[in-house]
């Protein structure tokens, strides 16, 4: 996973590998603060929803591969990529 941020001032880069992003041990984290937080729909979701989540995921990028999965370009010229 790459992070790509852009501004005036500064530019840098983040590279996280996916493994480590999302793993099973993340998703049991994650877990209880996604159900709790995104509202309706999403209240009883179990550990092993959000690992096969993540599982999706991390197959999605092969299929990704140099798309980037989140561009914002706001309207002071900074922006982010993010990449799986």
């Amino acid at each position: 996973m790459r992070i790509r941020v852009n501004t005036s001032e500064h530019r840098f880069n983040i590279r996280l590998p996916s493994w480590l992003v999302f793993n099973p041990v993340v998703a049991a984290i994650c877990a209880p603060f996604i159900g709790g937080n995104l509202g309706t729909g999403f209240e009883h979701i179990s550990r092993r929803d959000v690992i096969k989540f993540f599982r999706a995921i991390r197959k999605a990028r092969r299929y990704m591969n140099g798309e980037p999965v989140v561009y914002v370009n706001s309207s002071d010229g900074s922006i982010v990529e993010i990449y799986l």
